[in-house]
């Protein structure tokens, strides 16, 4: 009972959006503050677990464990950002793929990872096309029935087992360094 008439006493003290600053006459400026009032008191007071501050739930697991050791990377381990030397871009978050040709030019994918191969379904044909993986340290490599190799670099790298190597002082400016003129 003292939940409820704590989060009606909280709800009723918090103005309307369009009460907020007369001297600015954006409704979402307004909105946005009310939101930022809310979310400020009701941090303030317990939630309605009757814990303060973060659930005391663990973190969700996976329902699958990863494969046991073995040649089959786990779809973790192709999950990011990977650029190849013809200036393609592939990006993948799960069980969803992205590759760029240009910054306006793309397309989605759905993959699919199998011992020793990877599958890719265009999501909007749903036409498929199975190449041969490998992948080792920062580098992916994919092989198409025809034998043509696509060749990746890893762009980022959340778990990185060893730095980055820094460039020899005889190359020129790094043209992708924002702060070289």
């Amino acid at each position: 009972m003292k939940q409820i008439i704590s989060a009606i006493f909280l709800f009723l003290s918090i103005s309307p959006a369009s009460a907020g600053n007369h001297l600015n006459s954006n409704p979402f400026v307004d909105m946005m503050r009310a939101m930022l009032n809310m979310f400020d008191a009701m941090q303030a007071m317990q939630n309605f677990s009757g814990h303060s501050g973060y659930s005391s739930y663990p973190p969700m697991r996976a329902p699958v464990p990863d494969p046991a050791t073995g040649d089959t990377p786990a779809m973790a381990d192709l999950e990011g950002s990977w650029a190849s030397p013809k200036r393609l871009l592939l990006i993948i978050k799960k069980n969803y793929a992205r590759m760029y040709w240009s910054k306006d030019q793309y397309r989605d994918f759905y993959v699919e990872v199998f011992p020793g191969h990877l599958k890719l379904t265009d999501a909007d044909t749903g036409r498929s096309q199975e190449f041969e993986l490998r992948l080792k340290d920062r580098q992916l490599a994919l092989r198409d029935p025809k034998g043509r190799i696509l060749q990746f670099i890893r762009m980022n790298d959340h778990v990185q087992s060893r730095p980055t190597p820094e460039p020899d002082a005889e190359e020129g400016p790094n043209f992708w360094d924002p702060n070289t003129p």
